[in-house]
């Protein structure tokens, strides 16, 4: 007798179905697992780490934008985004940049460091 193999009509499914519906279906690639998880409000308040992590994703995204619109250093920017290869946008390659010269102490970018 044959083996019989069932294969799903999907091979995999990410993302949420409707706007309403609370359970996300997900694919891990790592793993190649399929699961679901239900999505929801917190039941915990964000704590001091979680705070100051969002607030320094704000102030480097905020200072990212603001040196792309700066006519000043766009060449310069341009020249070191088209010599490397990790980041696949201008944006993500100078929040890159503005996290590793966000200063801890006065909670600012320093682009001149």
């Amino acid at each position: 007798m044959a083996k019989v193999f069932y294969l799903d009509p999907i091979e995999h499914l990410s993302g949420k179905i409707a706007k309403k519906h609370r359970t996300i279906y997900c694919h891990r690639n790592a793993s190649g697992k399929n699961y679901t998880t239900a999505q929801g409000k917190r039941s915990t308040q964000a704590g001091a780490d979680e705070l100051e992590a969002r607030n320094k994703f704000r102030i480097c995204t905020a200072a990212a934008r603001t040196r792309m619109e700066d006519s000043t250093v766009m060449a310069a920017d341009q020249l070191a985004f088209r010599a490397q290869s990790k980041y696949s946008t201008m944006l993500g390659f100078l929040v890159a940049r503005a996290y590793s010269k966000y200063d801890d102490s006065t909670h600012t970018v320093v682009w001149n460091s």
